[in-house]
């Protein structure tokens, strides 16, 4: 069985591809509001440290894995199984999350 995580950003559209689990991370506060921050993307540091640490985020993340493994247990040998989360503009909150349930 396969695994594909993807994460997006609202303002651009949903992804092109269905996804069997979505995930909204939406109502987390937005780190692009930080201008320290707001050039920033999930891949440094900083940004990760102020979306794990925004309240909701680590229920959030408890909610995608314990899904995505009640999902897997579900899934067909050889199937693909596609999960997804966004967020406004697909820069901080989203990506951050995708790469917490990867790990």
């Amino acid at each position: 069985m396969a695994q594909l995580h993807v994460s997006f950003g609202y303002g651009h559209g949903k992804p092109r591809s269905s996804a069997d689990l979505m995930f909204d991370a939406r109502h987390l506060i937005d780190p692009y509001l930080d201008p320290a921050l707001r050039d920033l993307d999930a891949r440094d540091p900083r940004v990760q440290r102020a979306v794990l640490r925004t309240p909701g985020a680590q229920a959030l993340l408890a909610t995608m894995v314990t899904a995505g493994y009640q999902l897997l247990a579900q899934a067909d040998e050889g199937s693909t199984v596609t999960i997804g989360v966004g967020c406004g503009g697909g820069r901080h909150r989203a990506p951050e999350h995708r790469c917490q349930i990867v790990r």
